[in-house]
């Protein structure tokens, strides 16, 4: 946010993916941290909503949490314990 503050050709919108109040095309739309909430059939239904906002060269970037293994996601969820991250671990230990 602070780099796209910092230019003049990008405006951020704050809003959620499922209901985007503005009559309008875009080049790029960013999500962060927040798709891994959606079931499998609500991450297809709102990818196709999202793209219907898109210019015909847009792209989507979503920005998220994933692990390749669970031994992975353990190492990682003890790391962030370890730094005192308690909000972070909660979230990884129930929302992934």
């Amino acid at each position: 946010r602070m780099i796209a503050n910092q230019k003049e050709d990008i405006h951020v919108l704050d809003g959620h993916f499922l209901n985007i109040p503005v009559d309008a095309h875009f080049d790029t739309i960013v999500s962060t941290f927040a798709f891994h909430h959606l079931d499998h059939v609500s991450k297809r239904e709102t990818l196709t909503y999202l793209k219907s906002f898109l210019i015909d060269e847009g792209q989507v970037i979503l920005v998220d949490t994933l692990f390749e293994s669970e031994a992975d996601k353990a190492r990682m969820i003890e790391t962030y314990r370890d730094k005192g991250y308690v909000n972070l671990v909660e979230d990884l230990e129930t929302e992934y």
